[in-house]
């Protein structure tokens, strides 16, 4: 797959006055529209932070189902001045054919459009209607590693790490974050990639882009947001086939109804060394 590299800064400096009335020198973080297009045809507009678009147009296309994998998509280029991410298919790239002249393919993204739901996204949260009912039947064959656990050590050594990536959010605030960590006995919680956003939904989107360039299995994973676990946070990782999700911030009722039926362990309120078991909390060894 051939990508721009069109990452942009992540922080602009202003002037504010602080409580004393004095000007001060501050950062604030970025915010672009970005507007992904598929084989020209346009698709949604995404707020961004601009550090990972490529990846986020492309985990955005397979999270919305409008892909299946990251072999559908021949190129990602990204053009900040006219604001936008064109991908292109393999099919257009190899036969000239678009996306879109597939027949049960417009009838299967019109479906979705028609039936989309504004959710509680910060920035974009739009899904498409259908992904809740297609994650449930899809349930019922989950790999065996939806069994996966975690110990008491391992999620505050996620924690920690945490702590020491924001790099954004500590110099500017405003912006969410969103990790994928290595849950292999020994592996410390180590941090396999990190990405800031203006929203966690961008974030989430952006690891599932880089999970699928670098191969990367859910098995032995464990996914971490700073934002709460809403219903389209856990159908997202349901979707990246990873079952435990932390986070600093807490979950929603819906969150929590999904986790509880799709096998899901939702840990939250990750402060320091506490945090709080929402759903199955036999998957925690918390002697250890």
């Amino acid at each position: 797959m051939q990508l721009s590299q069109s990452s942009l800064k992540a922080t602009t400096a202003v002037i504010a006055k602080d409580e004393n009335g004095l000007a001060r020198d501050v950062m604030i973080a970025g915010e672009h529209p970005l507007c992904i297009y598929f084989d020209k045809r346009e698709m949604v507009t995404l707020m961004t932070l601009g550090r990972a678009p490529e990846l986020l147009a492309l985990g955005w296309l397979m999270n919305q189902r409008i892909v299946d994998r990251a072999s559908d998509v021949s190129s990602i280029q990204v053009d900040w001045d006219t604001g936008a991410a064109a991908v292109t298919s393999q099919c257009l790239a190899l036969s000239g054919q678009s996306w879109w002249e597939d027949p049960e393919r417009i009838a299967r993204f019109e479906h979705r459009m028609d039936r989309k739901t504004v959710t509680t996204g910060c920035g974009q949260g739009t899904m498409y209607g259908d992904l809740m009912a297609v994650v449930r039947a899809e349930s019922t064959g989950l790999p065996l590693h939806h069994q996966a656990s975690i110990s008491r050590s391992q999620i505050q050594r996620v924690i920690a790490q945490a702590r020491n990536h924001q790099a954004v959010y500590q110099e500017a605030g405003g912006v969410h974050a969103c990790a994928l960590a290595d849950n292999r006995p020994g592996s410390e919680g180590t941090f396999l990639y990190f990405v800031e956003d203006v929203g966690r939904h961008n974030a989430v989107d952006a690891i599932t882009g880089w999970m699928q360039l670098e191969n990367q299995s859910p098995r032995d994973k464990i996914f971490y947001t700073t934002g709460r676990l809403t219903s389209e946070m856990v159908i997202k990782c349901a979707q990246m086939g990873i079952y435990i999700l932390l986070s600093r911030s807490g979950i929603t009722a819906m969150g929590f109804e999904l986790a509880q039926e799709l096998g899901i362990c939702l840990i939250g309120r990750c402060q320091g060394k506490h945090f709080l078991v929402y759903t199955h909390p036999d998957r925690v060894d918390f002697s250890n």
